[in-house]
């Protein structure tokens, strides 16, 4: 078997357990598919981004937990800016990262990680378009985003560190993205 048939190996039987994690999760039909192509999409900037920077690491890995140990908050770090200078629309970026942290939550559960790395990469938060201004009325608000600001502010309030901030944002972030809000 060449290096190239091992490595895609490797990333398909990673694709079947994490396609198997999710069934047993029961998410709904759409979250699974978006999640299975994210992790796709995930997998193929990943061994670009490895071999663009000299890592041969993915060659001759026999098993998958070789390849997820290369996993860190420096890569999901680097997968996310790869997103951001894609001009991908927020939502996107999110999900693929609420992906990562799935799949990684699943690494752990098979004892391949210790910690999840993705959890401490945050989400995107979007910001009002420059083209509304504080002046025109906005028609359609959204009553979800308002809750969360408000529950935000209310975490600061409660001197809570930033970094527990965070935690608790892509907790709920990545609940809405299963929820597909």
């Amino acid at each position: 078997m060449t290096s190239l048939s091992t490595h895609r190996y490797n990333l398909d039987n990673l694709e079947a357990l994490f396609r198997e994690f999710l069934i047993v999760e029961k998410v709904a039909p759409i979250t699974l598919k978006n999640y299975l192509s994210d992790l796709r999409h995930f997998f193929g900037w990943f061994v670009f981004f490895l071999h663009s920077k000299k890592h041969n690491i993915l060659i001759d890995q026999k098993n998958e937990n070789d390849l997820v140990s290369y996993i860190n908050v420096d890569i999901v770090n680097a997968y996310k800016t790869y997103l951001e200078s894609n001009a991908l629309p927020v939502k996107t970026i999110n999900r693929r990262l609420s992906t990562i942290r799935k799949f990684c939550t699943l690494c752990i559960k098979q004892g391949w990680m210790k910690e999840n790395p993705a959890k401490k990469v945050i989400n995107i938060v979007s910001s009002v378009p420059s083209s509304e201004s504080s002046s025109q009325v906005v028609i359609s608000k959204d009553p979800i985003k308002e809750l969360l600001n408000e529950f935000c502010k209310d975490l600061t309030s409660q001197n809570l560190t930033s970094h527990e901030i965070n935690l608790v944002q892509n907790d709920i972030d990545e609940f809405l993205t299963i929820i597909n809000y």
